[in-house]
């Protein structure tokens, strides 16, 4: 696992109209594993305090970069 910052496209949607938003773009730090299916971000720091694990698509992943 490396230490990295990820940026990815979040599947959030407005839950009272029922449909998508316009991107909503996530920077997180944490430890990154990766699968074939989704990407695994582990003790992440987000802007909303730290979380245990988030799965992210694979293909909702926009950028990475390795920290040290």
């Amino acid at each position: 696992m490396t230490l990295e910052l990820v940026k990815w496209r979040d599947a959030h949607f407005d839950v009272d109209k029922m449909k998508p938003r316009e991107d909503y773009l996530v920077r997180t730090v944490g430890w990154v594993k990766e699968g074939p299916i989704f990407l695994r971000i582990i003790s992440e720091k987000t802007p909303d305090g730290p979380r245990a694990i988030t799965y992210v698509p694979n293909e909702n992943v926009m950028e990475r970069r390795k920290l040290t």
